[in-house]
């Protein structure tokens, strides 16, 4: 069999943290030299796998090669006459040819960027634009969906509006920090991901009305006092009333 030389490169690419070593988008391009006459054949390089030297984020990260190189698709237009009859071109085959020896493909650099978090929270109303760590948090922790990774959150975001009908906000991420869960807070970032707020109502007790008496006159209408209210659960500041209609 003729022998062949095989030549890779790796063409490095950046890729976002996915707790894997694996080197997603990055490629392995190759050639092969010392086909005869007419012929070509491709370098095969799908047993090659690319990882980083390490999983987690950093600017500069080796990307190495590991596995091997193979024959690919062999096209031929002839090569000769090796039939034995002038002008009889005989078509090669892939097993007339073999690898001298694997390539050496140098590592390059590339590198592992932040994953964004999303995350979105709720809480009941307290009157204030603040929205704790607590309330987008379960036990101080979120999940990142990466794997069963999760992080410690702490502190406080904030919304722009603070009433319940502003339905759900865009959390203001400032103000909340990121520790190390069972992940690394520097493999995450806030930046790019989706994070909303919910306020709910807060619950209200209201007591102090009464119904007036009344003489009989047949019918079941009564007069209801609210000078008496009293609002339990209220926030400071805020002005709440009343209107009230009974019958007996």
């Amino acid at each position: 069999a003729a022998p062949l030389t095989a030549a890779a490169a790796i063409s490095g690419a950046s890729k976002t943290y996915d707790g894997l070593l694996a080197a997603t988008g990055s490629t392995v391009n190759g050639t092969l030299s010392g086909e005869v006459g007419t012929d070509t054949v491709l370098l095969d390089t799908s047993g090659i796998n690319l990882n980083f030297s390490s999983a987690h984020v950093a600017p500069a990260k080796t990307i190495s090669a590991s596995g091997s190189v193979a024959r690919g698709t062999l096209t031929s237009l002839g090569s000769g006459n090796h039939s034995g009859t002038a002008g009889n071109l005989v078509i090669s085959a892939t097993s007339d040819y073999a690898l001298a020896a694997q390539p050496v493909i140098a590592s390059v650099v590339g590198t592992i960027i932040a994953a964004s978090l999303n995350f979105s929270g709720t809480r009941v109303y307290d009157g204030t634009l603040n929205f704790a760590a607590s309330n987008i948090a379960t036990m101080g922790t979120i999940t990142t969906g990466v794997g069963l990774e999760n992080l410690m959150l702490a502190g406080a975001g904030s919304v722009s509006l603070k009433g319940v009908a502003a339905g759900t906000q865009t959390l203001n991420t400032a103000g909340l920090t990121l520790s190390n869960g069972t992940g690394l807070a520097s493999d995450y970032t806030f930046s790019g991901g989706t994070h909303t707020a919910t306020i709910t109502p807060k619950p209200l007790t209201i007591s102090g009305i009464t119904a007036g008496n009344k003489v009989y006159d047949g019918n079941t209408s009564a007069t209801i006092n609210t000078a008496g209210t009293a609002y339990t659960g209220i926030i400071s500041g805020d002005a709440v009333s009343v209107n009230a209609t009974g019958v007996f």
